[in-house]
């Protein structure tokens, strides 16, 4: 037997705010993942509360790209309080080209799935129906004519004019994917054109005209394949032309290898991923660098360190990499960020996020001074041995758990 569909009834008039306080299932859920208004409407028979400390279920929303352009949710139920013995997980797929109705009903009714388990501890069990197909057919792989090969196309452009500013931009991407359990392929081609023409009043006559340009090109190809639940073994190639870094045109490929702690099944809830590439890159600059060159051939070893844990308290995840060029060590540069999401207390929670890089290696900056069209617009990287970013925040909700109306109007 096949289970079809879940059916959920509330009694007709009954208003869930004011009935049986106390024992209706108070549910918490990532209101980012989903469409907060279309739950509070579609389904009324639980509330929806503002904390997870008050929580009876916190539900996880986890989510994965596939290797079509689609989405693999998971979804974790974690009972709390009187419900700390029961949780479960549920995993599921969207596919890339689901409308947005069809898929924030398909998300619904696997939530519906996953709270049956502490619905049934509730006065809201007896109005739960349940319908089983006996004779629904056994589902059949379907035979894909693109073999897991899937190409995405995008375009765009932008015109602004006003009186004395003047900008136009161009834009286009190609992405070619194929993603299998034992291989994957990635490739992203992007390419960027624009113009600023600024009119400055220099008098009540006379203007000064400053004007931009600027251009890049840059083609990105991974290949990775797979050794059991840790490993994973493949190559970079990619090449670059960008005139605010003096690039004209740089070439860069080599291997990687990459262990992961946990197994690569865990991934949306967890991963430590150590990962090593060694890449030679050639490159030819536009005008002549610091060190009166016009190209360079030089091989770099690069590491990285990616950690992410998502938990029911929040989240956490940390990147710390490295580079250096294999002749010369002196050369590098150091990064790290770090960024958690954290639940205190009831109604308090606060976020941090914090970023170090340390630079040792631009080599290809253009000999000379910029002038100071060049530093405003942007049209040419400044020389910085460091940078560091930190962002702190905090939030605190108090009143109502029990308000689960909705009311879109004046909206934009």
């Amino acid at each position: 037997m096949v289970l079809s569909f879940l059916m959920i009834r509330v009694t007709k008039g009954q208003d869930v705010n004011n009935a049986i306080k106390g024992k209706v299932l108070n549910v918490f859920i990532d209101k980012e993942a989903i469409d907060e208004a279309y739950m509070k409407e579609n389904f009324i028979i639980v509330n929806y509360v503002r904390d997870p400390v008050i929580a009876d279920v916190q539900i996880l929303v986890n989510t994965a790209k596939t290797g079509s352009g689609g989405l693999q949710y998971n979804l974790v139920f974690l009972g709390k309080n009187r419900f700390s013995s029961l949780n479960d997980t549920i995993i599921f797929h969207l596919p890339c080209d689901e409308t947005t109705e069809k898929s924030r009903k398909d998300l619904l009714e696997k939530i519906k799935l996953g709270l049956v388990p502490f619905l049934m501890k509730t006065p809201s069990a007896n109005r739960l129906f349940i319908e089983i197909d006996s004779y629904a057919p056994q589902p059949r792989e379907e035979k894909d004519s693109w073999k897991n090969w899937m190409f995405e196309v995008n375009g765009s452009a932008f015109l602004c004019n006003e009186q004395l500013t003047k900008s136009f931009d161009i834009m286009g991407s190609l992405y070619v994917n194929k993603i299998t359990p034992k291989i994957k392929f990635e490739s992203l081609n992007q390419f960027n054109y624009g113009e600023c023409h600024y009119s400055i009043p220099v008098s009540n006559t006379d203007f000064e005209y400053i004007n931009m340009y600027s251009s890049s090109f840059y083609s990105g190809s991974l290949f990775v394949k797979s050794l059991g639940n840790h490993f994973g073994i493949g190559s970079f190639a990619d090449f670059m032309k960008n005139q605010a870094y003096n690039i004209d045109l740089q070439m860069g490929i080599g291997p990687a290898i990459e262990y992961n702690l946990y197994k690569y099944a865990d991934a949306a809830h967890k991963q430590c991923r150590i990962l090593y590439s060694l890449v030679y890159k050639h490159s030819n600059y536009t005008d002549l660098t610091i060190y009166n060159k016009m190209n360079d051939q030089l091989y770099t070893n690069n590491l990285s360190f990616n950690y992410k844990s998502v938990n029911k308290w929040g989240d956490f995840c940390a990147t710390i990499n490295g580079s250096s060029h294999l002749d010369n060590f002196s050369y590098y540069s150091l990064g790290a960020t770090a960024l958690t999401r954290i639940t205190i207390a009831k109604g308090l929670s606060f976020d941090i996020s914090v970023g170090l890089n340390m630079h040792q290696n631009l080599i290809g900056q253009r000999k000379g001074f910029a002038t100071l069209e060049e530093v405003l617009t942007n049209q040419r990287e400044i020389e910085s041995s460091y940078d560091y970013s930190f962002r702190f925040g905090i939030s605190y909700r108090f009143g109502s758990i029990y308000n689960n109306t909705v009311n879109p109007r004046f909206e934009y």
